[in-house]
């Protein structure tokens, strides 16, 4: 997936850090769903010269961050979504406060609540973007295999 993002021409950097641990298919779907989202935001409305993916292995999480060095706000969250205000077509959100074109945070905070995760997004004061996922998954560890985001 990153090599893809690469491919279509926007450098992204990956970060490992902690032991990775066994993960079952399920919260290694998740993790790669909720990168894959935010990168694909970060393409399609940040207008972003590069990306950061940070993975980190903790005792009883996995803690992801996918940041941007895009314009301010470069995506929008539904009022109540997250932590940027709603706004005007400038910023990407339709009539209502919907975000245009889908349902993208609202997604990624279902899947992360299956883990009792959560996910927060917002401008960061630098500039850019910032998604953040942490997973608790100490219930979920046995039976798994290492989480599947990779350099390729």
């Amino acid at each position: 997936m990153i090599s893809t993002v690469r491919e279509a021409g926007l450098p992204v950097r990956l970060t490992v850090s902690g032991e990775p641990f066994p993960l079952p298919a399920s919260a290694q779907l998740t993790l790669y769903r909720i990168v894959q989202e935010a990168l694909t935001n970060v393409m399609k409305h940040a207008d972003a010269t590069s990306a950061h993916v940070r993975l980190a292995y903790r005792d009883e999480e996995v803690e992801v961050e996918v940041t941007d060095d895009g314009r301010l706000g470069g995506i929008a969250v539904p009022p109540g979504g997250g932590s940027a205000a709603g706004g005007s077509a400038a910023d990407g959100t339709a009539a209502g406060g919907t975000v245009a074109g889908g349902h993208g945070l609202a997604g990624m905070r279902e899947r992360a609540a299956v883990f009792g995760g959560e996910v927060s997004a917002g401008p960061r004061p630098q500039g850019g973007w910032r998604v953040h996922t942490l997973l608790r998954v100490s219930a979920a560890r046995a039976g798994g295999q290492a989480a599947g985001i990779t350099e390729t």
